[in-house]
Parts: structure tokens; C-alpha cells; sequence
């Protein structure tokens, strides 16, 4: 009997020896797959590595990794916590990575925290340094941000996103004219990185300078003339200078080219309004909640057209939507109340 078990425990060690090889094997094919930005293969190589060996690191690893970048932040935690529950010390990529997922699903403290401890584990690397300066940024820790960034750039001079997420910083803590340079020189350091021109005209809306803006978005366009966010912020610049008809045909544009931005349909709605075209503003109201049927103001505002249009069924239905989405707002209140007013013989339907 004896003989019989020592045999089955060699025959185990063996068969765990083969199967710890066929893993690493097929790790290192999977890596060449990425090389080759072929994440389908990629994925399909990592499972298998799996299959003969279901604690190996560098596979939980590589598909932690894998699944963050293609978007499924539940599948990047799942293999994380098979990862993290394996009897090895926690390495500061492991901490790092975490990190990054806690900023994915918005817990700032969370990432700040892990981020925290791979510095502390294996000092800075210039990518942890930007996601720990963009939680603050989130926060709203200007300072923090501020020094991060400055920071990173001394090393990195000619990384256009930090001095981007510098400018955002700096804007912040209302330092508008250090927040211009930094946009600048992200713009000089990447001229295709219009994330930058759209936080500088952002920027220059908020302190009234609508003309400077627009020649910021033009740039910005003249680069990417489909761009969304840009055209939309356009749109709004021209609102705010008081020009709606300039407002409206960009935003009617953006539309045209498949702009779905909800924000844009609200805007657009009150540029028609101000234009006293109430026919014009109601359809694209209509479209706004019939696309984002979870729109508050859009259902709220509709509801106070129809209901000043004498059309009552349709307004109620509208302003009971607005209710339902969010029942403590007090403007509800109050439109019930005014509705109620329009029609006195009407049985109230303030519940």
C-alpha cells in the first residue's frame, strides 16, 4: 500500500510539473499574440493557461490587465481577486493595477489608497504618477494635482497629457493664466490633442472670453471637423455670447452628423426657445427624452410647453415622468402647482 502512494504522489508531481510547463507555454504564446494587438487570440491563450494551472500569476496577471483595457471592469476584478488570493506577497503592479480599477468605477479614495501602497512598495513609475494626480484632480484637490503634475513634467517635459491635466489643475484653483500656458503647451507638445483645446475653451467660457474660445474650437475642428465635444461646446459659446442662431445651426449640425449628446438636444430646445420658435423646441424635446427617456430636465421642460399649449394629457404625462425620475425635486412642486392653476375645473393631481 505504501508503494502504492508513493507512486501516485510521484505520478502528481510529475503531472503538476507538465502542467505548471504547459501554462508557461501557453502565457508566452498569449504574449505574443498582444505584441501583435491580437487580444481575441491573446485571451484564448490565457484561458488555456489557466486550465493546466489555475493559480499561475503572470496569466491571473496578464488577463487582469487584459479585460481592464478592453472595458469589463467586473472581469479585470474577478481575475484580481483570484490574483490577490494566491500565496504570494502582493507585488506593486498588483496594487497598481487594483488602483486603476478602483479610479474605473469612481472610488477615488479607494485609488489613491493602492496607488499609495505600490509607491511605497517600488517607488514612482510617470504612469502611476498621472492616475494618482488625475484622482486628485477628481477630487478636487487642485494643490495636489498641481504638485503631482508639475512633478511628472519635470521628468516627462514634452507629455502633452500632463500638462493638460496640468492646465485642469491649475484651473481648478482659478490660476487662469498659468492654466492657459499649461493648455498651450500641451497643444504644442501633441497639436492633435484637442482634449486640450476643449478644456481651454471650457476654461475661457467660464471667465467670459467667448471670443478667444471660438478661435480655440475652430482649431480644434479645423483638426477634427466631426468632433462632438467640440462642435457642442461651440454651440454653447455662441449661446452664451447671445448669438442662437449661430448656437442653433451648429448644434442642428452636430445632430445632422449623428451627435447624441443629451445636453446637446436640451441646449439646442432653449436656443429655439429664445429664437420664439416653441413648435421647434417641443420636437426636440420630444427627441431628447424619446433618446434618453431618463432625462429629467428635458421631461420637465417639455411638460411646461405642453401644458402652456393647452395640451394637458400629454403634459401630465410628461411631468409625471419628471416625478418618477426624481420625486424630492422641488421644481416638480411647483409645476404641478402652476399646471394646476392653468386648469382650475381640473381635478388636482398633485399626490
Amino acid at each position: 500500500m505504501a508503494t502504492f502512494y508513493l507512486k501516485q504522489t510521484r505520478r502528481t508531481g510529475r503531472n503538476t510539473a507538465a502542467n505548471s510547463r504547459h501554462a508557461q507555454n501557453c502565457y508566452l504564446l498569449a504574449c505574443g499574440h498582444l505584441e501583435n494587438n491580437n487580444t481575441d487570440a491573446a485571451r484564448a491563450m490565457l484561458l488555456r493557461a489557466l486550465s493546466y494551472h489555475s493559480g499561475h500569476s503572470a496569466t491571473l496577471r496578464a488577463l487582469v490587465n487584459l479585460e481592464f483595457t478592453a472595458g469589463d471592469i467586473m472581469r479585470a476584478q474577478a481575475y484580481l481577486d483570484r490574483l490577490l488570493a494566491l500565496p504570494e506577497p502582493v507585488d506593486a503592479q498588483t496594487l497598481f493595477v487594483q488602483g486603476n480599477i478602483e479610479l474605473s468605477k469612481g472610488d477615488l479614495t479607494g485609488a489613491l489608497a493602492f496607488y499609495s501602497q505600490a509607491e511605497a512598495l517600488d517607488g514612482s513609475t510617470p504612469e502611476l504618477a498621472f492616475n494618482k494626480g488625475l484622482a486628485h484632480l477628481m477630487l478636487g484637490h487642485g494643490e495636489e494635482a498641481t504638485a503631482i503634475f508639475t512633478r511628472l513634467l519635470e521628468e516627462q517635459p514634452e507629455n502633452a497629457r500632463a500638462w493638460d491635466a496640468l492646465g485642469c489643475a491649475l484651473r481648478l484653483d482659478k490660476h487662469y493664466d498659468k492654466a492657459t500656458d499649461a493648455f498651450l503647451q500641451a497643444v504644442e507638445a501633441d497639436n492633435k490633442l484637442n482634449d486640450a483645446r476643449d478644456h481651454l475653451a471650457q476654461m475661457l467660457l467660464e471667465i467670459g472670453e467667448t471670443r478667444r474660445a471660438v478661435l480655440v474650437l475652430d482649431a480644434a475642428l479645423a483638426i477634427e471637423p466631426e468632433r462632438e465635444s467640440s462642435r457642442h461646446l461651440l454651440g454653447l459659446t455662441h449661446a452664451t455670447a447671445r448669438d442662437f442662431t449661430r448656437a442653433v445651426a451648429c448644434w442642428e449640425d452636430l445632430i445632422a452628423h449623428g451627435g447624441t449628446l443629451p445636453e446637446t438636444y436640451h441646449l439646442l430646445a432653449n436656443a429655439y426657445l429664445h429664437l420664439d420658435d416653441r413648435r421647434k423646441a417641443a420636437a426636440t424635446l420630444q427627441t431628447l427624452v424619446s433618446l434618453h427617456q431618463d432625462h429629467f430636465a428635458g421631461h420637465l421642460q417639455l411638460a411646461m410647453l405642453l401644458l402652456e399649449n393647452g395640451e394637458y394629457e400629454q403634459g401630465w404625462r410628461h411631468l409625471e415622468q419628471a416625478r418618477a425620475i426624481d420625486p424630492l425635486n422641488p421644481a416638480v412642486t411647483q409645476v404641478v402647482a402652476a399646471a394646476n392653476a392653468m386648469r382650475p375645473r381640473r381635478g388636482s393631481r398633485d399626490r
